[in-house]
């Protein structure tokens, strides 16, 4: 198996899924490629017999390189190594959340418009793969990966056909179809898993609450006869009133809802002149510019006779160009200057994360590597018991004949053959019959089967009881009869106390409450300190019945022990590694300074299997960004920059989705000493 630091084709390995997916073996690898992170897919288990099937798959996976849809998570490239195919993805693919795991995360089903919105995008990226002649052949929840709001890219592709048995069977059709209709097939299963929570069985079975008119789209996309299933994606799209899709839409990423443009809005030129008016701007330098006619002072009159009103006009000139010049520059200082001190209102990122594991093996330490929690699993028998019910109805119930053999031999005539019954009248008054086609002979015996008409316990008669040379009336024939062996069977008519089901299930469930409250007493000695049982004790019944129903009798009784077995598990122990896990899980993907926002409690289930104890932990947790462990160099970072730039800053370095600055003091720029710059921190 590959491994860290190994490559496929040119590409090296830095890092490895530890899970292979389904339906068909898959492993997936991170990747650096010309400096890029990238996911690739491979199927080391897939070897194409012919030069023509693998040629096929390349084409195919060429193909995909080429479409472009903004649902569709991008195919990069495709190759093969050693035989076996492999695709080149967006690393999302790798660290995205599936469908699935948002169900299991949630325990519940998506609401119908969650389920219009994942299915529309899915779909028109289907029908974008069909429009290029190709088939997506692995539509489940696991190839659709959502972002925190659900919104939804198809990935998960199956660039090859394969074999009918490793298709995931849920989502396949009847005919095991790799094609379009198996695609719309499959799409209208995964519709049906969204809104239901419950994998597609046939037939389909839904709640009151979902509209009829969905579940009859659904009901006709998987119909047995695939002529009678819709014909196209937009036909099934439409039929769940899901808006098509707007032709030829330009590939784009989806943004985060809590993403703002950095970027002003566009200033919408007026469509006439407006008249040509000067205004005073803020610029680099300070700048005297005139005045409009409006605000100039009239030009005094001409003085003749005094040159000191002269000098005093001058000097008020001069003031006043003073006073202009100081304005404009107290505007520049104000603009550049820092203020006296800043709060800072600030709402950190945050991200919703799931994860389910297992199930896991119980073993004596947790270890999520090796797919190992820390527990046991408890076994006891309890002792024999017995509970005995009393017969719940009265009936009559018919009698029946006695059953046996006779022996015939040392026949009159050489051989002959009878059609017909033998009929024996016997001393006692009963009447014994044959089976009919007889074949006698002179020389042995012959052995046929017989019994008394009288139905009773009469008929039960004794051995020999037969015994003598018997003529065969209007044949002329004479022949030795005998029965060796009693004759059985014959019960006389019976009116009383009849054994039911229900008496027998009675009695079956009350020797169980009490030999389970034994066991699970038994358990309960067995548990250590720190351990925790889980659920309830699974048990497994070994009883004996002296009647069964329709016997009777005026009771039944049922005998027997129990042997249960329940898991227990550290929970203390598991809870510390899967956090682990998840903080390692967290850091990887959007860095450090994140934590939980409220105490981690994940979903604890158990299982057995094959006499074995499996856990499955799972989470769905928001982590958010711990501001309060960095805003002290967020200060020294922001110290003197314009607001602008400091709000850039908090949110590229330091995990900040919104900031509010409010300055006090003359200047508007963050004071230049970290310590006079105080941060409030909001919920996100």
């Amino acid at each position: 198996m590959k491994d860290i630091g190994d490559t496929i084709g040119t590409n090296r390995i830095i890092f490895v899924s530890p899970t292979a997916s389904q339906p068909l073996s898959n492993w997936t690898f991170l990747i650096e490629q010309q400096g890029d992170i990238r996911a690739l897919k491979l199927w080391p288990e897939v070897h194409f017999s012919s030069a023509q099937e693998r040629h096929a798959f390349l084409d195919r996976g060429h193909k995909l390189t080429e479409v472009q849809h903004p649902s569709l998570l991008p195919v990069l490239d495709c190759g093969m190594d050693a035989d076996a195919p492999f695709l080149v993805l967006h690393e999302e693919v790798a660290r995205g959340e599936t469908a699935r795991l948002r169900l299991l995360a949630s325990g519940q089903p998506f609401s119908i418009d969650e389920m219009r919105a994942i299915i529309g995008a899915v779909g028109h990226a289907l029908d974008a793969l069909h429009q290029q002649g190709l088939v997506h052949g692995c539509l489940t929840p696991e190839a659709i990966l959502l972002t925190g709001d659900s919104t939804a890219r198809l990935a998960g592709y199956l660039p090859f056909e394969p074999a009918d048995t490793t298709l995931s069977r849920p989502y396949t059709p009847t005919e095991q179809a790799y094609s379009r209709q198996g695609d719309i097939y499959a799409l209208a299963g995964v519709a049906y898993e969204l809104v239901t929570g419950k994998q597609p069985t046939e037939p389909l079975v839904f709640e009151a609450s979902i509209p009829v008119a969905i579940q009859q789209a659904l009901l006709e996309a998987r119909d047995p006869q695939p002529e009678r299933r819709f014909s196209t994606i937009e036909d099934l799209l439409k039929a769940l009133d899901i808006p098509s899709a707007i032709a030829e839409a330009p590939t784009i990423r989806i943004a985060r809802k809590d993403v703002v443009s950095s970027q002003p809005p566009p200033i919408e030129e007026p469509e006439e002149e407006a008249p040509e008016e000067e205004v005073f701007q803020r610029e680099e330098e300070p700048t005297i510019r005139q005045a409009p006619e409006s605000l100039q002072f009239p030009t005094p009159p001409p003085y003749t006779t005094s040159a000191k009103p002269r000098k005093g006009l001058r000097i008020g000139c001069l003031a006043l160009v003073a006073v202009i010049v100081l304005a404009s520059l107290g505007i520049l200082l104000h603009n550049i200057l820092p203020a006296s001190s800043a709060s800072i209102k600030i709402t950190p990122i945050s991200h919703q994360v799931t994860e389910s594991l297992g199930p896991y093996q119980l073993t004596s330490q947790s270890n999520i590597a090796q797919q190992q929690f820390k527990g046991r699993l408890l076994r006891v028998t309890s002792s024999k018991q017995a509970q005995t019910v009393k017969a719940s109805r009265n009936g009559h119930i018919d009698g029946t004949e006695a059953h046996g053999k006779l022996v015939l031999s040392n026949a009159s005539v050489p051989r002959i053959l009878f059609n017909t019954y033998l009929i024996i009248n016997l001393d006692n008054g009963l009447t014994v019959t044959t089976d009919a086609n007889i074949f006698l002979n002179s020389i042995g015996s012959t052995t046929v089967n017989a019994r008394v008409t009288k139905a009773g316990t009469v008929g039960n008669i004794a051995p020999y009881t037969i015994s003598g040379l018997y003529e065969i009336t209007g044949e002329n024939v004479t022949v030795y009869i005998e029965n060796p062996e009693a004759f059985t069977g014959g019960k006389d008519p019976y009116d009383g106390p009849i054994i039911q089901e229900v008496d027998v299930s009675n009695a079956e469930n009350a020797l169980q409450n009490k030999l389970q409250k034994e066991a699970e007493a038994s358990i309960q000695k067995q548990v250590r300190p720190g351990e925790v049982l889980l659920d309830s004790p699974s048990c497994e019944r070994k009883f004996q019945n002296n009647h069964k129903a329709g016997d009777p009798a005026s009771s039944v009784t049922v005998s027997g022990t129990l042997v249960c077995s329940q898991v227990a598990y550290d929970r203390e122990e598991v809870t510390a590694a899967m956090l682990h896990h998840m903080q390692e899980k967290v850091q990887k993907q959007y860095g450090p300074h994140y934590n939980l926002s409220k105490a981690f409690e994940p979903k604890i289930t158990g299982s057995i299997i094959s006499n074995k104890g499996w856990l499955t932990v799972s989470t769905a947790d928001l982590w958010i960004y711990q501001f309060s462990e960095v805003q002290k160099q967020a200060a020294k970072d922001i110290a003197g920059k314009s607001q602008d730039e400091a709000l850039s800053i908090l949110k590229k370095k330091y995990g900040v989705k919104e900031g509010l600055i409010h300055v006090s003091g003359f200047g508007l720029h963050l004071p230049s000493s970290p310590d006079a710059i105080t941060f409030t921190i909001g919920k996100p």
